[in-house]
């Protein structure tokens, strides 16, 4: 890690709030495919490639994306790292409708959090400094789920009413009875 810059990992995510632990500090190696936040002054840094390979964390919701492709990740929702549909607030926020996979950019790290983690949370704003991160608020999806059929068409916000079989909603198969 350069001098003057700290990398953080998000290891969970609760009450709204994501957890970011800054567990590399300056001068210490972070392990190869580590997706980092980074808090520093606003420059431009130089760091050194190792050849030791420490232990990667045992949880950490970013993932790196080196060549780019599809955000991956089982039953998870996924956030990319962006403004908001203001372009007023920096943070996490679905890539793609109700957080369904998205293409993410070679050298970008994406956010994959479980769906019991992210409660069907649509973004995590940080508090608007590039420097880093002191506070960590969300933006509750209060919107209705769009309801589609297996063949992609939108059925309505809701299941009621529906005749017996498989949908989509908020990208899970659902089967009505």
């Amino acid at each position: 890690m350069p001098e003057g810059v700290e990398g953080g990992i998000v290891t969970g995510a609760a009450n709204g709030n994501l957890w970011v632990d800054y567990c590399y500090p300056a001068r210490s190696i972070v392990p190869a495919n580590t997706g980092l936040l980074l808090k520093g002054a606003a420059k431009t840094y130089t760091y050194d490639l190792s050849t030791e390979t420490p232990d990667a964390p045992e949880v950490n919701y970013l993932k790196g994306s080196v060549n780019g492709g599809k955000t991956e990740g089982e039953d998870c929702l996924f956030y990319m790292l962006s403004y908001d549909q203001n372009h007023e607030n920096l943070g996490f926020y679905w890539g793609a409708a109700d957080g369904a996979a998205f293409e993410s950019g070679a050298g970008k790290a994406y956010l994959a959090l479980p769906q019991t983690v992210a409660s069907q949370v649509r973004g995590f704003v940080l508090d608007g400094t590039t420097t880093g991160i002191s506070g960590v608020t969300t933006e509750a999806n209060n919107t209705p789920a769009a309801v589609y059929s297996l063949t992609g068409v939108r059925m309505g916000t809701s299941t009621d009413g529906l005749p017996a079989g498989i949908y989509i909603v908020n990208g899970k198969k659902v089967l009505v009875k």
